[in-house]
């Protein structure tokens, strides 16, 4: 569910499990030293919480970085 297109009413039980995952995932990198930025942490965890669809977080970056 981590990386669902679609916005759904996630219950606060999955929202928990997303955003355990999400810091398991910031700690792997950071074990491996790849540094993490916090927006990039901010933007992870918004998706896990289902505030944002990995679709808009893309189409944010693109905007954001486009030459």
């Amino acid at each position: 569910m981590l990386g669902a297109t679609t916005m759904a009413k996630l219950s606060k039980k999955q929202i928990k499990r997303n955003e355990n995952a999400a810091l398991q995932v910031i700690a792997t990198l950071g074990i491996e030293d790849m540094h993490v930025s916090q927006s990039a942490r901010r933007n992870l965890l918004m998706v896990a919480r289902g505030e944002k669809t990995s679709d808009e977080l893309l189409t944010e970056l693109r905007v954001k970085y486009a030459r």
